[in-house]
């Protein structure tokens, strides 16, 4: 067994080791990774075991600096390939690092190794969605249903969409949410990146929700093998007491089942997040917790935890929404390790 690096967005070898692995989701494809670099600027690479000239085991990371981490995913399947070399790979992959001189590793995916410090960091959740609407239903919790048959009734509607023109709808919504709660909004060169890469080739697709065409909420979804992610959600604030996110999810989970997908990712949530966890649970959600690993130690607060909680989200929720713009831009220039 050897072991290599290798660059996933163009190495025939990663797509089709992706390609081969049914474990693998949205998250692993060169597609996905390609988007991702418009966003951190950073280049991803995969740290392989080889063997006779083939993937046995691989994993997508970054590196910034003296600091390394691993690709975020909502479930816990970081590394692809054969179960039992995990940990031998996790060695060899610190082993690398240090002759790198990389002093600070994080691995996002649960691990059993002594080396390393586990901190939890939130939960994932999925449902199953390979079976009858009525045994969706059934494992809902009666809000959901209420409220999407409110939205219908008071004349919301939704439609699949795969055009470049519902992602800038979407934008736009995604901008006013955003605002709302003082969160840093990623450029629009993103979500452009993501519908030449994903949604035009198939990967994915919009889910937008209007009332007598004024747009109300807006989703976006990519897949791979048998699962659907759930990757972005907004919508406009002034229109939330129209259910329009509950009809948007209800929709995508429909048009999910359509294209063959067994399981809905609806993605990560902090672990003080418990408005979001409980929404998410009321859709018949499986939960599982979400541990970070850290070598050599566990980390102190960051400063971006600190700047983003007593600066930067007063400031967005208060200014013009070029602000939440701009401040994106800086955002996700200052700290890209964060936000991959």
């Amino acid at each position: 067994m050897t072991y290599t690096c290798i660059n996933p967005p163009s190495d025939e070898r990663w797509l089709e080791f992706v390609s081969s692995n049914d474990s693998a989701f949205i998250h692993h494809h060169p597609a996905w990774l390609r988007v991702l670099s418009v966003r951190s600027n950073l280049t991803p690479q995969a740290f392989c075991s080889m063997e006779n000239g083939r993937i046995v085991n691989g994993f997508i990371f970054f590196t910034n600096k003296d600091f390394a981490t691993t690709l975020s995913g909502s479930s816990s399947n970081l590394i692809l390939g054969n179960a039992g070399n995990r940990d031998e790979i996790i060695t060899n992959f610190v082993k690398y690092m240090r002759d790198m001189n990389i002093r600070t590793i994080e691995i996002k995916d649960p691990l059993s190794s002594h080396l390393f410090h586990p901190l939890l960091m939130g939960y994932s959740h999925e449902v199953q969605i390979n079976s009858s609407i009525d045994l969706i239903n059934s494992k809902t919790t009666p809000s959901v249903s209420r409220n999407i048959r409110l939205a219908i009734r008071r004349g919301l509607q939704y439609e699949i969409r795969s055009d470049l023109e519902a992602v800038y709808e979407f934008y736009k919504l995604h901008i006013r949410i955003r605002k709302k709660f003082g969160i840093a909004v990623e450029p629009v060169s993103f979500f452009e990146k993501f519908y030449d890469e994903i949604i035009s080739k198939g990967l994915g697709f919009t889910v937008s929700v209007k009332q007598n065409g004024i747009p109300m909420s807006s989703g976006l979804f990519a897949g791979l093998n048998t699962r659907l992610s759930y990757r972005y959600g907004a919508s406009d604030p002034r229109y939330l007491h129209y259910r329009p996110n509950n009809l948007m999810i209800w929709a995508g989970l429909l048009e999910g089942q359509k294209r063959n997908f067994n399981v809905l990712d609806m993605g990560r949530t902090e672990k003080d997040n418990e408005g979001l966890r409980s929404f998410k649970l009321s859709w018949g959600c499986t939960e599982t917790p979400i541990y970070y690993n850290y070598y050599p130690s566990l980390p102190q607060s960051s400063m971006l935890q600190h700047a983003n909680k007593y600066i930067i989200k007063p400031i967005i929720q208060n200014s013009p929404t070029i602000v939440c713009r701009l401040t994106g831009k800086l955002v996700y220039k200052l700290f890209p390790m964060r936000f991959v």
